[in-house]
């Protein structure tokens, strides 16, 4: 048992020892020049900002100068809908409702629809291939699975005896 442990740690040694060499850290290099330049400006400060860059930017203020003419900050939407709501409008009936209440409400007359026909096909002798190819499926499969579990038992009740040979 020993020598199989041995044999084992040796193999993952052999198999291992190359790779840790050829890593980033064992050659020298940290990563990406973008995180060896974030690297060396957090050693050079000693206080980082660990917020996002969006958290950072809502910190700082904005002075915005005050133009002289007035600037609408509506959407597009709400600067047509308030122009159009400041012009006299005609009042238009629209109908809201339904177009089978519409329908019914004008009298108008639906098609009668004929009776459907009904096509009968050629008898069948009554036998299904495909529910014989299921069926037959099925049979094979419970045949190995019973061969499976018959080779199962006749194996694990054998027994393995060891003559010695004559000399």
């Amino acid at each position: 048992m020993r020598r199989h442990t041995i044999t084992i740690i040796t193999v993952l040694g052999l198999a291992t020892g190359p790779s840790a060499l050829f890593t980033g850290t064992a050659l020298g290099s940290v990563g990406s020049p973008d995180a060896r330049d974030a690297n060396a400006t957090a050693q050079a400060k000693q206080n980082v900002d660990l917020r996002s860059p969006d958290a950072r930017d809502s910190g700082r203020v904005i002075v915005v100068p005050q133009s002289s003419t007035p600037v609408d900050l509506r959407s597009p939407d709400a600067r047509d809908a308030a122009r159009f709501t400041s012009q006299p409008q005609t009042t238009q009936r629209v109908d809201l409702r339904s177009p089978d209440t519409r329908d019914a409400a004008d009298n108008v007359r639906f098609v009668s629809v004929p009776p459907p026909v009904v096509v009968s096909s050629p008898s069948s002798s009554g036998f299904e291939w495909g529910d014989a190819g299921i069926g037959a499926g099925g049979a094979v499969l419970i045949a190995l699975l019973a061969f499976g579990a018959g080779i199962g038992i006749q194996h694990r009740h054998r027994r393995h005896t060891h003559t010695p040979l004559a000399g």
